[in-house]
C-alpha cells in the first residue's frame, strides 16, 4: 500500500494513476492522511489537491514487493489567485468570451472572461508568470506577465495585440506578378503556444489579401502549388500595426534550366537512360 501526508492539508483529494482502471482517488482526513491499498508493484506519481485553495503537489514512490508499506509525503506549495481584465489594444474596451490561461508546473488553468472582460485564476502557485488571453471569435491575442506574492492574490490585465489587413504580392524577380502561388501567413508572437498561421492562393494579378491578422511581426512565404516543378519560392517579413495595412512583397527565387543529350564515345546517342540532378552547394 502506499500512504503519506498532504502537508497536512485537510480532507486533500488524492489521485493515482492504476494500469487498467485509469486514475483512482482517495479522499485525506483532517491531518491530511490519505493511504492507497492492494496496489500491484510499480511505480506510482501521486497527486494530492488541496480542496480548499485548489493547490496541488506531486510526488511518487515504488512498490517492489508483496506486503510493502511505502510513505509518500506530499508538500503542496502556496498557491494564491491572479485576477484582471482583458481589453483590446486600445486598452478601454473589455473583450468578452476570451480565454485567459495560465500554464504553471505543468498545469493548465484557464477561464472564460465575462461581460465586463474580467477573468479570475485561483490555485495558482506562487511566483511568475504569464497570463495568455485568446478571443476564439476573432483571433485576437495578447499576454501579460505577473508576480504573485505571499499576499495572495495579484491584479494582471492583459492588452490585445489588435489586428490588421496584410496584403501580399508574389512576383519574378523581373517583376512580372505570379498567380497561383500558395502564400503562407505567420505571426510568430507566441500567444497560444503555437504559431497563428494562413494560407491562400494568389490571385490573377499576384496578390492575395489576409484580413483580421494579429499585429506584430509577420513572416510570409511563397510556394507552387502541388503537383508542379517549379522549384521557386520566396519569403518576406514586416510589422503589422493595430488596425493598420501591411503590404508585402514576395520575390521568387531565380531559376534555370539545364538540358543536354547522352551520348556514347563514339557520339551515338543513348536513348530512355535515367538522368539525375544533384546540388553541389
Amino acid at each position: 500500500s502506499v500512504n503519506g501526508v498532504s502537508q497536512s492539508v485537510q480532507y486533500p483529494q488524492v489521485s493515482t494513476y492504476l494500469s487498467g482502471l485509469g486514475k483512482i482517488y482517495v479522499n485525506g482526513d483532517a491531518n491530511g492522511f490519505y493511504e492507497f491499498a492492494g496496489l500491484p508493484e510499480g511505480t506510482y506519481k501521486i497527486t494530492a489537491t488541496d480542496t480548499a485553495s485548489s493547490g496541488k503537489g506531486t510526488n511518487e514512490g515504488t512498490i517492489e514487493g508483496d506486503g510493502d508499506i511505502v510513505t509518500v509525503d506530499i508538500e503542496i506549495p502556496p498557491v494564491g489567485t491572479v485576477l484582471g481584465t482583458v481589453y483590446k489594444w486600445d486598452n478601454v474596451t473589455p473583450v468578452w468570451g476570451a480565454a485567459a490561461s495560465i500554464y504553471k508546473n505543468g498545469a493548465t488553468f484557464s477561464q472564460g472572461t465575462d461581460s465586463t472582460g474580467h477573468y479570475s485564476l485561483s490555485g495558482i502557485p506562487i511566483g511568475t508568470g504569464v497570463v495568455k488571453a485568446n478571443d476564439p471569435l476573432s483571433r485576437d491575442a495578447g499576454k501579460t506577465e505577473y508576480n504573485l506574492d505571499e499576499s495572495g492574490s495579484v491584479t494582471a490585465d492583459v492588452k490585445m495585440v489588435g489586428l490588421g489587413t496584410v496584403n501580399v504580392t508574389v512576383m519574378k524577380e523581373n517583376g512580372t506578378v505570379v498567380p497561383g502561388f500558395w502564400v503562407k501567413l505567420q505571426d510568430t508572437n507566441d500567444y497560444s503556444g503555437v504559431e497563428s498561421s494562413a494560407r491562400q492562393m494568389t490571385m490573377s494579378d499576384g496578390t492575395t489579401s489576409f484580413e483580421e491578422q494579429r499585429a506584430g511581426h509577420i513572416i510570409a512565404s511563397a510556394t507552387p502549388p502541388s503537383g508542379t516543378t517549379d522549384p521557386r519560392k520566396g519569403t518576406a517579413e514586416g510589422d503589422l500595426l493595430p488596425s493598420g495595412i501591411l503590404s508585402m512583397t514576395v520575390t521568387l527565387s531565380s531559376s534555370g534550366k539545364v538540358q543536354g543529350s547522352v551520348i556514347m564515345p563514339e557520339l551515338s546517342p543513348v536513348p530512355g537512360c535515367l538522368v539525375t540532378l544533384k546540388t553541389t552547394t
